[in-house]
C-alpha cells in the first residue's frame, strides 16, 4: 500500500502474540488500533480496552487521545491525487472509527462516576466539530450525551429478565407465613430447607447479578476505604454472617438431640443449595460446618446416621480448597445457568492475574528521528485480556433464578444473620464447644 496510508505508530509502539493479540502498546498505539482504517477492529479487544482503560489511563486523557486521532492530519508533500486517495481511505474511516468508539463507549461502557468529567468535552465536540459534518451522528451522540447527562446514577443491574415460566410455589406452612407477616417469632427449624436454600439462592443471586465491572477491575474490591464495588463487598459481607449464622445456631443448642437436629438441618439446607446449583451460599454454610468450634463436636456428629456423614463428604470434597478449588472448577465449567458460583474463585483469580502482571512495562526503543535511545512507557494489556475473560465469566452466569420471593422470610433471615453475627467471635464460640462437650 502507499507510504501515505500506512499507520501513524511505529512498529516498536505495539507488540503482538503469535495470534496477532495484543501484548504491549503506548497508550495512542493502543487507541490507533481501535479506529484502524484499513481493517475491522476485534470486538474483543474494543470491549477489554473500554472495561479497563481506566486503570492505566485517565478518561479525560483517553478522550483527547480520539480527539486528536479524529483530527488527523495528512503527510507534507502529498500530490492532489494522493491526498484525496488519503482522505478518502483514510481520513474518514478513522473518523467514522473514532465515533462508533465513543457511540460504544457511552452506550455500554460508560462508568457514571469515573467518566462525568468527560461529559462537557464530548458536548463540545459535537456541537462544535461533528454538528455540520456529520450531522446524523451528530445527533446519536448528542442523544447519548444528553442521556448521561440526565441520569448520572450507578450503573443498573446486568441481570437478566427472569423466564415466563411461573416459578415453584414457596414450601412455607400458612401458619409459618402468619407469624412471619404479624412479626411473631418463629424457629427457622420448623421451615423446609429447601425453601430456606430457594430464598438465599434469591438474596444473594441478586447482588451477584447486581456486580458491575468496574467493581473487579484493579483490585477495587479490596479496598479498605472510598471502594467503588459495593455488591462485591455486599455478597462478602453476606457469606460470613451465613456463616456465623449456622456456627452461632448449631452452638445454641444445649442438648446433644437438638443439637445434631440443626446440624442436620444445615445439612439439608447445604443439599438443596448443591441441588439448585448455588456454590457461592453453599460456601458459606459449609464453612460453618467445618469451623473449628462446629467440626470438634465428635458426639453431635456420630449421634448422625450414615446418610448425613455421607453428605458431609460429597460436600467436602466439592468445597475443597486443594489445588485451587479443582473439584469445584471442574464442576462450574461444565454448569450451564442459572447458576451462583462461587465469587471467592474469581476474586482470587482476580487479584492474581493484577499482582502477578504489571501495568506499565518500561523498555527502551530508538527514537525515530534521532540515534538517541529514549524510555517509552508500553501498557502490558494482556493483563487486561486475562482479567476481562474472567470477569465475561462471571457475566455468563448473570442469569436470574426462577424462584417466588418471600420478602417477610428473607426478612427474618437477615435478622437471624444479623443477631448471630453480633455473637460471633472464635474465642468465645470455642469456649462455649468446649462446655458443649469437653475434651477427652
Amino acid at each position: 500500500k502507499p507510504w501515505f496510508m500506512s499507520y501513524d505508530y511505529h512498529h516498536d509502539d505495539i507488540t503482538f502474540n503469535e495470534h496477532g493479540q495484543i501484548i504491549t502498546g503506548t497508550m495512542e498505539a493502543l487507541v490507533e488500533r481501535l479506529t484502524l482504517h484499513d481493517c475491522s477492529v476485534d470486538s474483543e479487544y474494543i470491549s477489554t480496552f473500554l472495561l479497563t482503560f481506566r486503570s492505566f489511563c485517565t478518561p479525560i486523557r483517553f478522550l483527547d487521545i480520539l480527539m486528536t486521532r479524529f483530527h488527523l492530519t495528512p503527510p507534507e508533500e502529498l500530490t492532489d491525487s494522493e491526498h484525496a486517495e488519503w482522505a478518502q481511505q483514510k481520513k474518514i474511516p478513522v473518523r467514522l472509527r473514532v465515533i462508533n468508539v465513543i457511540k460504544t463507549w457511552l452506550e455500554s461502557y460508560f462508568f457514571d462516576d469515573e467518566d462525568v468529567a468527560c461529559i462537557q468535552p464530548l458536548h463540545e465536540f459535537i456541537e462544535s466539530t461533528l454538528r455540520d459534518t456529520m450531522s446524523s451522528s451528530a445527533n446519536r451522540l448528542a442523544q447519548l450525551v444528553e442521556s448521561k447527562q440526565d441520569c448520572l446514577n450507578p450503573d443498573s443491574s446486568s441481570y437478566a429478565s427472569i423466564p415466563d415460566t411461573p416459578p415453584p410455589s414457596p414450601r412455607l406452612q400458612r401458619s409459618i407465613l402468619h407469624s412471619l407477616l404479624d412479626g411473631l417469632p418463629i424457629s427457622i427449624y420448623d421451615i423446609e430447607p429447601l425453601e430456606i436454600a430457594r430464598q438465599l439462592t434469591l438474596m444473594d443471586g441478586r447482588l451477584f447479578g447486581a456486580i458491575r465491572p468496574h467493581e473487579l477491575i484493579g483490585q477495587e474490591f479490596s479496598k479498605k476505604d472510598l471502594s467503588t464495588a459495593t455488591n462485591v463487598r455486599a455478597m462478602t459481607a453476606r457469606s460470613n454472617r451465613i456463616t456465623a449464622w449456622v456456627v452461632v445456631s448449631v452452638l445454641s443448642e444445649p442438648e446433644l438431640k437438638r443439637r445434631a437436629s440443626a446440624l442436620k438441618y444445615f445439612l439439608k439446607v447445604a443439599d438443596a443449595l448443591l441441588i439448585l446449583n448455588n456454590y457461592n451460599t453453599l460456601m458459606a454454610v459449609a464453612c460453618g460446618l467445618v469451623y473449628s468450634a462446629i467440626s470438634r463436636l465428635h458426639l453431635t456428629w456420630k449421634s448422625l446416621s450414615g446418610k448425613y456423614a455421607t453428605l458431609m463428604k460429597t460436600l467436602d470434597s466439592i468445597t475443597d480448597p486443594d489445588r485451587n478449588f479443582a473439584t469445584y472448577r471442574a464442576r462450574i465449567r461444565q454448569q450451564p445457568p442459572p447458576c451462583l458460583p462461587f465469587l471467592g474463585v474469581y476474586l482470587t483469580d482476580l487479584t492474581f492475574t493484577d499482582d502477578g502482571n504489571q501495568t506499565f512495562r518500561r523498555q527502551s526503543s530508538a527514537d525515530r528521528n534521532t540515534a538517541e535511545e529514549s524510555p517509552k512507557s508500553f501498557i502490558n494489556f494482556h493483563k487486561y485480556f486475562q482479567t476481562v475473560r474472567i470477569i465475561k465469566e462471571i457475566q455468563g452466569f448473570q442469569v436470574p433464578y426462577n424462584l417466588k420471593d418471600v420478602p417477610e422470610l428473607q426478612q427474618h433471615l437477615l435478622g437471624d444473620f444479623e443477631r448471630c453475627f453480633a455473637h460471633f467471635e472464635p474465642a468465645s464460640l470455642y469456649d462455649i464447644s468446649l462446655r458443649l462437650e469437653p475434651r477427652k
